[in-house]
């Protein structure tokens, strides 16, 4: 082989190599050197191939080099994780032939990064598992409010067979109807949010905003269900205008209605907007139940579970919407309380600047 064919084929070549007698490492290419991101080839020759490996899988390394070296037909196709210079893993698939070095028996293993590709094949099995739990957790969800209905009508039907008018009691079984009717499609629309989210379909729709105008209408729109309870929504803001999607909308609405929910007649809530560093942050803070630190984990998980006293109406998925919102703006969400008892308060950020289309990944 020509100097010139040797180079392109092995020294320039994309693809990483390595040779190793024994773990020794006799050569190594400028493919090799970059993956680990060591300061060129002669760096790592002479090093001893198996430190580079995590711990982990350094056993089963070792294994196949010495597979390798003892002439087992054909190369042999590994994973193998590898720890970098500056600390960092990267995965690789190595292809591991058994060669001839300078009279030597030898190993020849052929690297292929592959950390993007093992990364992107975990993203999505989680993304399977969470679909697949949405839609087994939702199933059983759907079936309260349908068996209401089926309930109900199956009564209005016998009534109706009898001859039997209307009454109190008629108004009593359609009003469940309604009520279990509204939370059905509730539990449907933020089913579908959520696997927009989870499937990167959902996009926003940007514009930009007076905050002012945009907590005014916060506060209109929850006004009814805060009027109920006697509860006021006290609203400010130091952020001009501000680039979003009309999506904030139902996330505001979201954990004003949840500060309700959670919070004793009479009390009030505060909705604020502040300038923090690169982003506007918003915060709703309330006089309510509050959150214990075991809770906290859960609260924008599907269906998280947190099992509070009293009856309080939702779908389970309201707060994994708001988060799935948020981070697609590029921003944050989280919350804090003191304790039980002692109310709570949900923040997320919105990042200055945005672009006017955003999608999720």
């Amino acid at each position: 082989m020509s100097g010139q064919v040797y180079r392109a084929v092995v020294e320039d070549s994309v693809d990483a190599m390595f040779i190793a007698c024994g773990t020794a490492t006799v050569f190594a290419n400028r493919a090799m050197a970059a993956l680990l991101g060591a300061d060129g080839p002669k760096a790592l020759v002479g090093g001893d191939a198996s430190v580079w490996v995590v711990e982990a899988d350094r056993e089963g390394f070792m294994r196949r080099v010495k597979d390798g070296r003892g002439g087992a037909s054909g190369p042999k196709v590994e994973e193998f994780s590898l720890r970098r210079a500056d600390g960092g893993v990267c995965r690789v698939e190595a292809s591991v032939s058994p060669i001839d070095y300078l009279g030597r028996p030898a190993s020849l293993l052929i690297c292929r990064d592959v950390t993007e590709r093992k990364a992107s094949e975990e993203r999505s099995a989680e993304k399977e598992k969470m679909k697949a739990q949405l839609v087994y957790t939702a199933t059983h969800d759907l079936k309260n409010p349908l068996t209401s209905i089926k309930g109900y009508v199956e009564l209005l039907q016998a009534q109706l067979g009898k001859g039997e008018s209307g009454g109190p009691q008629t108004g009593h079984m359609l009003g469940v109807v309604a009520r279990s009717t509204e939370r059905l499609d509730a539990l449907i629309n933020d089913l579908l949010d959520v696997l927009r989210i989870v499937d990167g379909r959902l996009e926003l729709i940007m514009a930009e905003h007076n905050v002012t105008a945009f907590l005014r209408q916060v506060a209109e729109e929850t006004a009814p269900a805060l009027s109920r309870r006697r509860q006021n929504l006290n609203v400010g803001s130091d952020v001009g205008s501000l680039v979003f999607g009309q999506r904030l909308l139902q996330v505001l609405k979201n954990l004003v209605d949840n500060s309700s929910k959670f919070s004793p007649e009479g009390s009030i809530i505060l909705l604020r907007v502040e300038k923090a560093g690169g982003a506007a942050k918003f915060s709703v803070a309330d006089e309510g139940i509050g959150l214990s630190p075991e809770d906290v984990p859960k609260l924008f998980k599907p269906f998280p579970g947190i099992v509070k006293q009293g009856t309080y109406e939702g779908t389970g998925l309201g707060l994994t919407i708001c988060k799935g919102i948020v981070e697609l703006h590029g921003g944050e969400i989280w919350a804090e309380s003191p304790g039980a008892g002692r109310g709570s308060t949900f923040y997320f950020t919105i990042p200055f600047n945005l672009p006017t289309s955003l999608k999720a990944a």
